[in-house]
């Protein structure tokens, strides 16, 4: 990897260290590696320090790590000074290896522990606070959806309605009490699918959780855009509140602190997207059911892959979950 890297990053630069460490590894045929680089340019300049991101992932390609997330940095940084968003720039998708390389983004994502901070009822440490950092997470929504970019390649709520009925398959094998009652879940949220039309399709992050936005200061940053897609905007809403939800639900919170803490927050993140992108009327409440759907269908996979782990505490939060986002649709 030192030879690579010193290679991709500088031809002039001799690495002389190269520490890996490992990032997160969820056992799904992807793992994020990080290497900080110790090297000596030419000259006897003071030997520089870099760090480089590594992804191992089975959705990896050339046209992905080249020219996908060029054209998506050439985009953000063409928009006006508070709009922009960083976009990691690719070293290079190595198909020997299985291995997408990448430069830093700065930042780190603090929305999730500034809202276990509120959840706790501690006083606000955080810069910025929880709701501007959720406004943030709404412009780089905007600016995904608003682009007019059309690489990506398609997905619909069908193709998660089919997802899930395979991940309930391979449930069954060794839960076939809970298989069903996900099914049961699974049946209900087709038929209110059905019942709706798909909004317009747009590019979406296909994966956006408030753990990929990073804030640096005012800068924000955006990462893991491996499932970049053409797909209805309400795929990335849902993702975004059924995270949300999700992590309000597995902490505990303090008294004084409202149950409705999460309802207020997805309202005011649904809210303010409606806002950004001048929908009518009739289209919020489009927007607002399709969110749903495709919010109850994130929690839904949460729920299934909980069992697969065997993480029944993380179930029952879930599984309350799933049935509370349905019976809105209801």
């Amino acid at each position: 990897m030192s030879r690579l890297l010193g290679a991709l990053l500088n031809p002039r630069l001799t690495i002389e260290r190269c520490q890996v460490d490992r990032v997160s590894y969820r056992r799904r045929s992807r793992c994020v590696l990080r290497y900080t680089l110790t090297g000596r340019a030419t000259g006897g300049a003071t030997p520089p320090q870099r760090v480089v991101y590594g992804k191992l992932t089975p959705r990896g390609d050339a046209t992905l790590y080249g020219d996908t997330l060029a054209r998506l940095r050439a985009h953000f940084e063409r928009r006006r000074e508070g709009d922009r968003v960083t976009i990691p720039r690719s070293l290079g998708w190595r198909p020997e290896l299985g291995l997408a390389l990448l430069e830093e983004v700065p930042g780190e994502a603090k929305l999730g522990s500034a809202l276990r901070a509120r959840l706790k009822g501690k006083a606000a440490d955080h810069e910025p606070a929880l709701e501007d950092m959720l406004s943030r997470c709404v412009h780089v929504a905007v600016g995904l959806h608003a682009s007019g970019l059309r690489f990506g390649r398609p997905r619909s709520l069908e193709d998660r309605l089919q997802d899930l009925a395979n991940e309930v398959s391979i449930t069954r094998e060794f839960s076939p009490e809970f298989a069903d009652e996900a099914a049961g879940w699974l049946e209900r949220l087709t038929a209110y699918a059905n019942a709706s039309a798909a909004m317009p399709p747009k590019l979406c992050h296909g994966d956006f959780k408030y753990a990929q936005v990073f804030f640096a200061g005012d800068s924000i940053g955006l990462v893991d855009l491996d499932n970049l897609c053409q797909a209805e905007p309400a795929l990335d809403l849902g993702q975004f509140c059924a995270y949300l939800r999700a992590q309000a639900r597995k902490n505990e919170r303090a008294d004084g602190v409202p149950a409705t803490l999460e309802d207020a927050l997805c309202q005011r993140f649904l809210d303010e997207y409606a806002v950004a992108m001048a929908l009518s009327a009739e289209n919020i409440a489009r927007m607002r059911v399709r969110a749903t759907l495709h919010e109850v269908a994130s929690l839904l996979r949460m729920a299934l892959h909980s069992q697969q782990k065997l993480k029944a505490a993380r179930l029952d939060s879930t599984r309350a979950l799933v049935e509370e986002r349905l019976g809105t649709l209801g």
